[in-house]
């Protein structure tokens, strides 16, 4: 089932040329104007899950500010 999702994402850049979206699917479809693009994730694996760093690395943790300085 295809489905269209508005989603919040941000353009930084020089020329706000670059599309960040902070979600992971199988397949993008860029809408600009009349225009499309489309983008595959060729390693999209929905059965792997999440690493429980809350990284893109298992060998990297993440952190709260705040949290990693009490002694």
């Amino acid at each position: 089932m295809v489905k269209n999702t508005p989603l919040t994402s941000i353009q930084p850049g020089e020329y706000n040329n670059i599309v960040v979206a902070e979600t992971v699917a199988k397949e993008w479809r860029i809408r600009y104007g009349n225009k499309v693009v489309g983008v595959l994730n060729m390693n999209y694996n929905p059965n792997l899950g999440a690493i429980s760093t809350g990284t893109t690395s298992p060998d990297v943790k993440r952190v709260k500010k705040g949290e990693g300085d009490k002694s």
